[in-house]
């Protein structure tokens, strides 16, 4: 089948995103080319280096061959340091309260103790918990840190292997 494509020579491609963090491979007609052949400029475009031209075609009724190219890549900005030793705190704490440990620092709903002549009065968890904090004090310091202003929004999860109308059309 004849190809009717005519375009535009493309020196450089948006890759449709603004957190790719390395281009692993990039393939024109089932030739793999050498990485000193393009770039990843501004974490988003992909460059050509060696006075070629990106195809600006592509037979999406293949996934290989001639008239078909693809691009291999890592894409998502990294965790910071402090929110992954914040995650392992608290998920050693979740362990702790499952296995009652002593030691686990999750807050009860303790309200008041009165242990000879010693009165102690513990906040309620709804109420910082309802806040997005968990009580344990360097996680709720790296969470806010992480979103200093208390923006809340409901959670996603996004899958490249689970379609949804919602995310992906």
């Amino acid at each position: 089948m004849a190809s009717d494509c005519s375009c535009s020579i493309y020196p450089r491609v948006n890759l449709g995103r603004d957190d790719v963090q390395s281009v692993e491979t990039v393939t024109i007609d089932d030739v793999v080319l050498d990485a000193g052949a393009y770039r990843l400029d501004e974490h988003r475009y992909l460059t050509r280096t060696d006075g070629s031209h990106w195809p600006c075609c592509q037979n999406l009724g293949l996934d290989s061959g001639e008239g078909t190219w693809s691009v291999a890549l890592t894409y998502g900005w990294p965790v910071p340091q402090y929110l992954v030793q914040a995650a392992a705190v608290l998920a050693m704490e979740f362990v702790k309260s499952c296995t009652n440990d002593d030691t686990c620092r999750l807050p009860a709903r303790t309200q008041s103790v009165v242990k000879q002549g010693i009165s102690i009065e513990l906040s309620d968890p709804v109420g910082f918990i309802g806040q997005g904090m968990t009580g344990i004090p360097e996680v709720d310091m790296a969470i806010k840190a992480a979103n200093p202003n208390g923006i809340t929004r409901q959670a996603i999860v996004r899958s490249p292997e689970v379609r949804s109308a919602g995310l992906w059309g």
